[in-house]
């Protein structure tokens, strides 16, 4: 018998005619333009090292199927060509409160809402619609070899769910850049979910990776919790509370960018 999250995840390929090839829970979607590999609770402790291809492929847990269906049902569908699409040069760029950035980002990304320093809104001038939200951190001073600069952190960008704006992450930057004068831009990727090639684009230079990474599944509510909340929290992680109440995921990390401003 299949188990549920492979049957509604071929459901919600079929609902929307995506077309697709399915082995060993790895679906090629759009005649290989996308690879979905599913990765059940039973399988969470293992790391998963699919084979890396010139074709993006999504590594898709349990609990964010659970937790964040239609925010995952939106990434594929956009990458598969199903969206629809606004320019940057139809929006203006405006500051907004952490608030709004925070409720935003919880209705449209994976990683939920963030405090940050500097929130800024794309939005759409002809029906007044926010499209996209980017977010970053107060400057850190890092030592570079030949000098200390001025870092910050593009710490969250997102967009609307079901949307693509074309020039909607530079035209955001570009207002903070504007604003702030950074010396440095930083940020992190997924390395489950992207390569990084937006940032590439818009003249980041990869610098790192974070390598695997390890968070705990409430089995009861889903929240993932990084071992840093865990501590901070003060939750019991002795290992029959951890067998009991949670599961272990190892997932491969983040690719950090940097980007120099001149």
């Amino acid at each position: 018998m299949q188990p549920l999250f492979t049957l509604e995840f071929r459901s919600f390929l079929d609902r929307e005619n995506l077309s697709y090839i399915e082995q060993n829970k790895c679906f090629s979607i759009n005649n290989g333009s996308i690879n979905v590999c599913l990765i059940p609770f039973d399988e969470y402790a293992i790391l998963n090292h699919h084979l890396k291809t010139h074709i993006e492929t999504f590594i898709l847990h349990q609990d964010q199927w659970i937790k964040k269906r239609e925010i995952v049902e939106s990434h594929i569908k956009v990458s598969s060509g199903i969206y629809e699409s606004f320019y940057a040069r139809n929006c203006i760029v405006e500051k907004i409160n952490t608030s709004i950035a925070r409720s935003f980002h919880n209705q449209n990304h994976l990683l939920g809402g963030v405090g940050a320093k500097y929130n800024y809104a794309l939005i759409d001038k002809a029906k007044n619609r926010i499209l996209a939200v980017s977010s970053f951190s107060s400057p850190r001073v890092m030592d570079r070899g030949e000098a200390n600069v001025k870092s910050y952190e593009w710490i969250r960008h997102t967009t609307a769910i079901g949307v693509r704006v074309a020039g909607g992450m530079s035209k955001l930057l570009n207002k903070f850049v504007k604003d702030v004068s950074p010396q440095e831009v930083m940020t992190y990727c997924d390395a489950e979910w992207s390569r990084g090639d937006s940032y590439i684009a818009l003249g980041f230079k990869k610098h790192s990776e974070t390598g695997e990474q390890t968070f705990y599944i409430d089995k009861s509510t889903f929240e993932r919790l990084s071992i840093k909340k865990i501590r901070r929290e003060g939750l019991d992680l002795t290992p029959d509370n951890i067998q009991k109440k949670f599961y272990t995921l190892r997932t491969k990390g983040n690719l950090k960018f940097l980007k120099s401003i001149v």
